[in-house]
């Protein structure tokens, strides 16, 4: 199997998921591959319905985690 410009990776909510919670990790790497334009990216509207609480969420307790003083 040749990978190229034109080869097409789904992205599942779980490689979403782990993305969104470890930027440096393989599944943001591949993410920021289609973002440069190496390869082609898809999701379907349900994964990013089914990814949008728990992104949401963990990004609020980030948010709140780094703003709240000891």
């Amino acid at each position: 199997m040749t990978i190229d410009r034109s080869t097409l990776l789904f992205f599942d909510a779980s490689c979403l998921i782990a993305a969104a919670g470890s930027p440096t990790g393989g599944s943001a790497f591949l993410l920021s591959m289609c973002a440069a334009g190496f390869l082609r990216g898809a999701v379907s509207e349900a994964v990013l319905v089914e990814i949008e609480r728990p992104v949401v969420m963990d990004l609020g307790r980030r948010l709140y985690s780094a703003t709240t003083c000891c």
